[in-house]
Formats: structure tokens, sequence, C-alpha cells
């Protein structure tokens, strides 16, 4: 994910993505992904969606984003997400150690 909120930087792997995103997630009372289109072509897809929800205190969370993901064959080996990172820092309950940590190996 850009920019450098505590769920900014890169992740490896799903366990490293679920490591990178748990200050959201205990920010957030509820949180629906909708995707509101894919684009893509060769190996590069676009999904753009928006998320509806709710945070821990109570207040609305809608985010727009997209995330670029560039496969090799059927598997994902990068994805890049764009989305609003201020919306993401009044909702984060920690401060980011390094924009630039590798949580996990696959």
């Amino acid at each position: 994910m850009i920019g450098t909120t505590a769920v900014s930087g890169y992740a490896v792997g799903r366990a490293g993505i679920d490591e990178k995103m748990a200050p959201l997630r205990r920010g957030l009372a509820s949180n629906r992904v909708y995707v509101d289109a894919v684009i893509g072509e060769g190996d590069i897809f676009v999904k753009l969606a928006h998320t509806e929800g709710v945070t821990s205190d109570g207040r609305p969370f809608r985010n727009e984003l997209s995330t670029v993901f560039v496969f090799d064959g059927d598997v994902i080996i990068e994805a890049i997400e764009y989305l609003d990172t201020a919306l993401i820092s009044s909702v984060v309950d920690v401060v980011p150690s390094s924009v630039n940590d590798v949580v996990h190996e696959p």
C-alpha cells in the first residue's frame, strides 16, 4: 500500500498482509469492499473498488481504491494499492515503524 500510514509499505504473502493490515482491522467495526471494475491487458490488471464500513468509534468509513496486479501466469507476483491514506491514518492506532518493512516470506 502506498503512503506512510501504519499499514503502508511492503508485505509478502498472506500472513504478511494480514499482519500489516491488523491496525486497520482493529480500527474498524465493519468494512466491505465492492469491486466496481476490473481492467486488464496481458499480465497487468487493475481493480477499481470502494469500501463501505464503520470505524470502531462509530464514524462512517468509505474509501475509494485501485489496485494494480502483476501476474506471472496465474500467480500474482506484485500488487500495489492506491487509496486515501489520510482516511486510513484517521483510523489506525499505531505509528508506522518503516514503510519498507517486509513482514513475512511466503
